[in-house]
């Protein structure tokens, strides 16, 4: 089961990860300490790509690299490309 509120979409699924999809969420749970680890795409605007690296290294957070934000988005279930897809706690 999906469920989302004001952009964030989890994944419910018991047998699944929950996920937090997208810049401003995902900025907002890494500077939680939330995130356990992250799918960034490697297509995505430089300075967005550096600022997310840099704060995922800060708080310590893994991080994976992904060819596209289509390849992102698909993986995850998406029928859009997706910047960063994290896994919460």
């Amino acid at each position: 089961m999906n469920a989302g509120y004001g952009g964030i979409k989890y994944n419910m699924s018991d047998d699944e990860d929950k996920k937090v999809i997208g810049y401003r969420q995902s900025v907002s749970c890494i500077n939680e300490q939330k995130v356990r680890k992250a799918f960034l795409a490697q297509d995505v605007e430089e300075k967005m790509k550096n600022e997310l690296i840099y704060l995922m290294e800060q708080k310590g957070i893994s991080y994976e690299l992904v060819t596209s934000k289509r390849e992102l988005g698909k993986t995850h279930g998406l029928k859009v490309g997706a910047s960063i897809v994290c896994l919460i706690n």
